[in-house]
C-alpha cells in the first residue's frame, strides 16, 4: 500500500460562513495498491510528455495553482484551452480509478469544537502548535487507525516543503509498532509521480471550497467549479452536495450544519 500526501490552505477572499474559515490548513492522502503504482507512474509521465508535445506547454510537473491561475508556462493557454484539458484529464483519471482519499483539516476552532483546550508540543519534527503540522500529524494518525500493522509494507510519500526536503523521514513515533513494515518520508513531486495525484486532489478539495464561498465568480470559475464538482470522491471525509447556483455558500453552510448535528457537534456562531 502506498499513500501520497499533499497540503493546501484556506483563502481570505471568502463569503461569510459559519463554518469555513480562512485560516484553515488541510492535508490529503491518496491511497494506492502496490500493484497499481508502476502503471500510475507511467501514466503521469506519459501525460507530462503529451502536454509538452501536443499541447506545447513546457512543464516537468503539474502545479494546479499555476494551471488554474494561468501563470508560468500556462500564461498563454487561455485561448488554447490547455489548462482545462489538463483538469479534464485528471478528473477522468480519478473517476476511473476512484482511489481512496483521506482528508484532515484544522482551523482555529477545530480543537475547541471537540472540547480540547490545548493541542501543542513537539514530537519527531512536528510543532503541534502550528496548524500545518497539526493537520499532517492528525492525517497520519487517521491512516494508522484505518490501516493497522499488517504483513504488507506501507509506503507514505509526503510532498516536500521548505523545512522538510526529499528523503527526510518521519513517523517512527506515530507508527512505532509497524517496525520495518512502514516507511514514511518526504519526496519531490518532480521525481515521484504519485504526488501529482495528491496535488490534484488537495487542490480540487480546496478550490471547490473556495469557489463555493467566493462571492463573485467568473465564467471560468464556474466552469472549473462544475468540472471539479463532477469528481466521484471515494472518501468518508468529503460530503458531496447539490446546491443552487443562486447561493452556494448558504447551501454549503446548511450541509455543514446537518453534518455537525449528525455527529453531535454544537453549531458554531459566526466569528
Amino acid at each position: 500500500m502506498y499513500f501520497a500526501i499533499d497540503d493546501t490552505y484556506g483563502s481570505s477572499q471568502l463569503a461569510p460562513s459559519r463554518f469555513v474559515t480562512a485560516e484553515r490548513r488541510t492535508h490529503v492522502a491518496v491511497a494506492f495498491s502496490a500493484e497499481q503504482v508502476d502503471e500510475i507512474r507511467h501514466q503521469m509521465r506519459s501525460l507530462i510528455a503529451y502536454v509538452n508535445r501536443d499541447l506545447e506547454v513546457k512543464v516537468g510537473e503539474f502545479h494546479f495553482t499555476d494551471i488554474f491561475n494561468r501563470i508560468g508556462p500556462w500564461k498563454d493557454c487561455a485561448n488554447s484551452g490547455a489548462n482545462i484539458a489538463v483538469f479534464e484529464a485528471f478528473v477522468n483519471i480519478y473517476n476511473i480509478n476512484r482511489w481512496p482519499v483521506f482528508v484532515q483539516t484544522v482551523d482555529s476552532r477545530t480543537f475547541a469544537d471537540h472540547g480540547i483546550e490545548n493541542f501543542s508540543g513537539k514530537l519527531e519534527g512536528f510543532d503541534l502548535s502550528k496548524k500545518s503540522d497539526q493537520s499532517l500529524f492528525l492525517l497520519l494518525i487517521k491512516i494508522r487507525s484505518e490501516f493497522p500493522p499488517a504483513p504488507k509494507k506501507i509506503r507514505v510519500l509526503i510532498d516536500e516543503g521548505p523545512k522538510r526536503k526529499t528523503g527526510t523521514k518521519l513517523g517512527s513515533s506515530i507508527f512505532r509498532d509497524y517496525s520495518d513494515r512502514l516507511e514514511a518520508s518526504f519526496a519531490s513531486s518532480l521525481e515521484e509521480p504519485l504526488l501529482q495525484i495528491a496535488d490534484f486532489v488537495a487542490y480540487s478539495v480546496n478550490r471547490l471550497t473556495n469557489l463555493t464561498y467566493k462571492e463573485n465568480r467568473t465564467e471560468f470559475d464556474t466552469e472549473i467549479l462544475e468540472l471539479l464538482g463532477s469528481i466521484k470522491w471515494n472518501s468518508r471525509d468529503l460530503l458531496p452536495q447539490v446546491g443552487s447556483r443562486k447561493d452556494l455558500a448558504a447551501d454549503a453552510d446548511e450541509a455543514h450544519a446537518r453534518y455537525r448535528s449528525s455527529i453531535g457537534l454544537v453549531r458554531r456562531k459566526k466569528s
